[in-house]
């Protein structure tokens, strides 16, 4: 993300003083520079609250694909069983090289 697109979400969640954030975005835009004021504070705003987000929201993603491989995990029958355990087991006297 930009950092102006960064400010519009901001702005859009109601977070810091918006009239200050809406100013700064203004700057930006007119291809001005902000003060290191400005700047520490939207970064702290960004990280407060925009990269909690993210995060939370990668949170989810990775509890629900593992719910999904889960269910994906097939059990073994009775005869399955049997039959993978007798193809490991013994000698190796019946491989053809």
């Amino acid at each position: 993300m930009t950092f102006t697109t960064d400010i519009d979400d901001l702005i859009r969640l109601d977070r810091g003083d918006t009239k200050r954030l809406r100013n700064i975005r203004d700057v930006i835009k007119h291809d001005n520079f902000i003060t290191s004021v400005d700047k520490k504070y939207v970064e702290s705003l960004i990280s407060a609250y925009l990269r909690n987000q993210s995060l939370d929201e990668s949170e989810v993603n990775i509890k629900s694909r593992t719910i999904v491989e889960l269910k994906d995990n097939v059990k073994p029958t009775g005869r399955e069983t049997t039959s993978s355990s007798s193809l490991f087991s013994g000698s190796n006297k019946n491989w053809v090289f």
